[in-house]
Formats: structure tokens, sequence, C-alpha cells
């Protein structure tokens, strides 16, 4: 049995017991169905990550600076980006508008707080581009880290990327961190947003 499948099983079951508790003809829960209950509810509740995460949304604009490879000269791209809270103030989604070396660029991205893992997570996928990019990490101090992976065109590999983000309630330095074609990690990109009046 795939994974997908038993995680619908598993939120199917949790749902059954949510319902099956609140109806005032069933019998009081077992145990092990009140120990069910406690964990699920524990493991979908907001927390403080979301609150931080929340804090986070609203309407922003960036510059960009941008680096092909190693030694090779920037490119810079500005744009806009609307980021709004999804699935009850768990989830937060970020829309880009931008262009990139004369072409029409836009993304969507999503960042969340896994109570489960204890680590933050973040999906990434945009028009320069037919798949996907997965990262986790960590924040502390208003600094984050995630390390992500993503399908390279040149290889038809994954390859490895880390990000580094500084915050503040107004502005946000962004930097990534790509692997040369010496094996070497260089710096790839650094975005700075500002939070639109």
């Amino acid at each position: 049995m795939n994974r997908t499948i038993l995680v619908f099983l598993a939120i199917f079951c949790v749902a059954a017991v949510f319902a099956w508790a609140g109806d005032p003809q069933t019998q009081t829960m077992s145990p092990e169905q009140q120990k069910m209950m406690e964990v699920w509810t524990k493991a979908m509740t907001p927390g403080p990550q979301h609150k931080e995460l929340a804090a986070m949304a609203g309407s922003w604009e960036f510059k960009g600076v941008f680096w092909m490879e190693p030694g090779a000269p920037p490119t810079e791209s500005a744009g806009t980006a609307e980021r709004s809270m999804l699935l009850g103030e768990r989830v937060l989604q970020e829309k880009v508008q931008s262009s990139f070396m004369g072409q029409p660029f836009d993304g969507i991205g999503f960042m969340g707080y896994d109570n489960v893992s204890g680590e933050y997570w973040s999906t990434w996928t945009d028009s320069g581009s037919t798949g996907i990019m997965t990262s986790t990490g960590t924040c502390k101090e208003k600094t984050c880290e995630f390390v992500g992976f993503y399908n390279d065109p040149m290889t038809g590999g994954k390859k490895k990327i880390r990000m580094v983000s500084k915050h503040e309630p107004d502005r946000e330095v962004h930097e990534m961190f790509d692997t040369g074609p010496d094996g070497k990690e260089f710096k790839s990109a650094e975005m700075v947003y500002t939070r639109k009046k």
C-alpha cells in the first residue's frame, strides 16, 4: 500500500473518530481512541511558528541579483510578491510576478511548519520550470536556513541548493547558494524584500 493511501486512511479514521465523538448517541471513546484524538489534535493545531509565518503575509516588492555560475556577471531583476495564509492559518502562500532576462516570470510557493517533524518546509515552482523544488529547514532568531532539491535540467538528476533568509518586520534578505561545476558552493542569488506601505 503506498504512502498516499495510508495518509488518506489515517485522516479518514481521525475524521471518523471526531464525528463519532461528537455524536451524543455513541458510547464513550476507548483510551486508544482518546489518545489518537490527542495526538492528531496536537499535530494539526497551529502554534507560534504559524503565527510567525502569518506575520509575513501581505504585499511585498523585491530586487534581486543572480549569478548563473561562479565569477559570472550578475543579472538583476525586480518584482512583487503577494503572501496570504491558507488552511486555517497553517500555510503561507506566496505568488511572485517578475521578469528575468527580458521574459515574464511567475512563481508560486508554500511554506509551513510541521508540528510532527519540528521542521519548516517549503515548496516552489515557477514559469522557468515544469518541476518543483522542495526544502526543509530551521529558523532561529529571525534567521532561517533551508536545504532543498530540484531536478537539474543539465544532468537530469537531483541538485542541492541552500537558502539563508534574514527576517525583519518590513524587510527580508534571501540568499541562495548553488553548487558550481567544481562541486563547491557559490552564492547564486540575493533578493531583498521590502513590505509595501
